[in-house]
């Protein structure tokens, strides 16, 4: 297990630049959110605003610079930095024409659980995330807000 640095910071890039051929999209970026704080990216497109995002959440690699997240370098240590994050990328790509309990039945026969276990998974989760009164409506007609 690797030492974590003392920090107050949640998140923080530090000169993190990224270049695409002759495209700079991101140029040494100094970023610190604190632990609670919540923060947004905006600006027009093409600004730099999902590659920064995917700079620090390690899904590219940075041209230069840091992306630490709670006092885990995401490029030194990048099973400690991920198990601090969770990501849900825009146009997630679920199957919009099952329910969600189908959805869910799905994945749980392509981790190859047996039928009662599914069920039973299925339900639980659910009502874990207070779904099961509509969990027979189509996913593209959830809300993604």
């Amino acid at each position: 297990m690797s030492e974590v640095a003392a920090t107050p910071y949640a998140i923080e890039a530090v000169g993190l630049s990224k270049q695409f051929d002759k495209k700079l999209a991101v140029n040494d970026l100094n970023l610190r959110v604190a632990e609670g704080e919540f923060f947004g990216f905006l600006g027009p497109n093409g600004a730099g605003k999902s590659t920064t995002i995917k700079m620090l959440v390690g899904l590219l690699r940075p041209s230069a610079g840091q992306a630490i997240i709670n006092g885990h370098d995401m490029w030194r240590d990048p099973l400690a930095a991920k198990q601090q994050i969770g990501v849900l990328p825009e146009g997630l790509a679920l199957y919009p024409r099952l329910t969600a309990r189908e959805f869910i039945h799905f994945a749980g026969t392509m981790y190859g659980l047996d039928d009662e276990t599914i069920i039973q998974r299925t339900n639980d989760l659910l009502d874990l995330v207070d779904l099961d009164k509509d969990a027979d409506k189509l996913i593209v007609d959830y809300s993604h807000g």
